[in-house]
């Protein structure tokens, strides 16, 4: 069956409230929110061991600004390896308490889109009106998400810079790292920055000491690129009229599994329910667009989520 549109947009609502406390090994109690699907901490962490009991070795983290007394409110500063034991897995725990990760490049853009972020420049790097949401309001945010992110700065070869003015996180998994980076007062277009590292060696440096915000490892909700997975196709991928097709494997359709396409502002555009066509035809404007098809059952929930981009020469 095919189906052609024009949009006629409805805002993404995300759900935002707030949510459980924790207590790493320390002892250190963190309060957390969800925003969508994911829980986050709403503080930085602070903790001089791992959750399963080792002290983090005392060179590879720093108070912030080099004045312990700043630890309550903005955390600790952990090089690299503080950071992540060197771990190499999928999802690195690291330093974060125990059922909790350091945020992944995807779960970032997730947590994004989830808060209604205008992705119009992401090609350049910029989620733009999203920084107030997230940032306390004690440092010039609204805080609408929760999350209160404060302006810890970091260190770097010895030095501390930008302690009040600006908050940067290491966005980690196996196969990539990124750098967040967000102004404080936040900007009137609210933007913040996300990194690629020049180098990996940078990337790995243990002479840069960076703050780390937690969140929850999902037990209902994962998430795969399907760029990998051969039961969903989107041909042709980049389109020069407009018109895409999407195949579904077989594997996919019926239940309650459902297929939607959103803006990169995060807008809904398309919602279909008890996928039964294994092949379905859109036609759009010019622009990239985010296609994802959500696998539901009584245990788990699956998002698979792919960009596709239309010319329309």
């Amino acid at each position: 069956m095919n189906k052609s549109f024009f949009i006629f947009a409805l805002l993404l609502l995300c759900e935002i409230n707030a949510h459980s406390q924790i207590k790493d090994f320390e002892g250190n109690i963190y309060d957390t929110v969800k925003i969508g699907f994911q829980t986050w901490l709403t503080s930085n962490i602070k903790s001089k061991f791992y959750s399963d009991g080792t002290p983090v070795p005392l060179a590879n983290f720093k108070c912030v600004n080099g004045d312990c007394n700043n630890t309550d409110t903005f955390g600790l500063l952990y090089n690299y390896t503080g950071l992540t034991r060197n771990e190499s897995k999928r999802r690195i725990h690291g330093i974060c308490p125990a059922g909790y990760n350091i945020p992944s490049p995807n779960e970032w853009h997730q947590l994004m889109l989830a808060l209604n972020a205008d992705t119009t420049w992401l090609w350049k790097g910029a989620y733009n009106y999203v920084a107030d949401k997230i940032v306390s309001k004690q440092y010039g945010g609204s805080d609408t998400s929760g999350l209160k992110i404060v302006p810890s700065g970091l260190s770097a070869n010895g030095q501390f810079y930008n302690f009040q003015r600006g908050e940067f996180y290491k966005l980690i998994d196996s196969n990539d790292i990124k750098g967040v980076t967000i102004f404080f007062p936040p900007l009137p277009d609210g933007i913040l920055r996300l990194e690629k590292f020049i180098t990996d060696e940078i990337a790995r440096s243990n002479d840069q000491y960076l703050p780390c915000r937690c969140i929850k490892n999902s037990i209902t909700t994962s998430t795969t690129e399907l760029g990998y997975n051969e039961s969903i196709k989107i041909f042709p991928n980049p389109s020069l009229n407009g018109e895409f097709t999407i195949e579904i494997g077989d594997e996919l359709l019926g239940g309650s599994n459902e297929i939607q396409i959103l803006s990169e502002l995060g807008i809904v555009l398309f919602n279909e329910t008890s996928l039964n066509n294994k092949i379905i035809t859109f036609k759009l404007p010019r622009g990239v667009y985010i296609i994802k098809v959500i696998k539901s059952n009584n245990i788990r929930k699956s998002t698979y989520s792919k960009k596709v981009v239309l010319l329309n020469y």
